[in-house]
């Protein structure tokens, strides 16, 4: 399906723009997110990928491909955005206790899980600050499991 741009709204005059979650783009044996996300940019809807690890897969399928200038990856095993997240949480004390907070409250067990929360905790404070660079307006999140976290 076809989404026109102009079906977007908000209420700031500047154009909507949407920033797409996912746990890894591409894919290879996901290309049906590769085809969403090619249907959106063909139907005229500006929008960036974020992946939350970085693709290691040898093979990319051509129209994943044509995505690739779309694609940030905001990877938990990126030196770069633990130390992002470290200036993020010194800058904004208040915001990311609050967001450990909620964590900790909702996936403090098992600890595997824990784990994980913890990384995407970590994660989406440099991703709030990309988003926000990028002018993102609507946020998806992709196959609805730890990046939505």
């Amino acid at each position: 399906m076809t989404v026109p741009a102009s079906s977007f709204h908000h209420p700031s005059s500047r154009r909507a723009v949407l920033g797409v979650i996912v746990s890894q783009f591409p894919e290879l044996h996901e290309t049906f997110i590769a085809r969403e996300l090619a249907a959106l940019r063909d139907g005229g809807v500006p929008c960036r990928i974020y992946s939350m690890k970085r693709c290691r897969d040898r093979i990319v399928h051509p129209e994943a491909q044509t995505l690739r200038e779309r694609v940030t990856d905001v990877a938990w095993d990126d030196v770069s955005v633990w130390l992002r997240a470290a200036v993020m949480a010194v800058n904004h004390p208040l915001k990311a206790c609050r967001a450990l907070g909620w964590v900790l409250r909702h996936h403090a067990w098992p600890l595997g899980m824990l784990a994980k929360a913890l990384s995407v905790w970590v994660q989406s404070m440099v991703l709030a600050a990309m988003m926000r660079r990028d002018g993102v307006t609507h946020v998806h999140a992709h196959w609805a499991t730890m990046p939505t976290t």
